[in-house]
């Protein structure tokens, strides 16, 4: 029977904790603060409730996070300035993030690029 080196073991143990650690980070990263699924009207009426306070739009999906600090994922239509104007003025902070990752904070008139202003940020 072989014998495996010290060194190989700790090696192993080494990788397998960074493992976990990994694996339990990824989770709480992935699930944190995450509330359930918002249809479009619930969104309107917790919106109108003033129970929204931020909300990210990405492409044809966003991000409500209530009051609570609890995001919900919402699926959108594809006009999504009627939304933003609707948002906005019920106090939410309407943001839109390109596939770049960047977003652009809309409140009120800016959520209406005026002309020869060029994108808002």
């Amino acid at each position: 029977m072989s014998r495996i080196p010290r060194s190989t073991l700790f090696y192993i143990a080494l990788v397998a904790a960074l493992g976990i650690v990994f694996w339990f980070t990824w989770q709480s990263i992935e699930n944190g603060s995450k509330g359930s699924q918002w249809s479009y009207s619930q969104l309107i009426n917790k919106a109108a409730d003033k129970q929204v306070s931020t909300f990210v739009i990405k492409g044809t999906g966003g991000t409500a996070t209530d009051k609570n600090g609890n995001q919900h994922d919402v699926n959108l239509t594809e006009n999504t300035d009627a939304l933003a104007n609707t948002l906005t003025k019920d106090g939410v902070d309407v943001s839109v993030q390109s596939s770049g990752g960047g977003a652009a904070l809309l409140g009120g008139a800016a959520a209406k690029p005026t002309a020869g202003s060029g994108s808002r940020a």
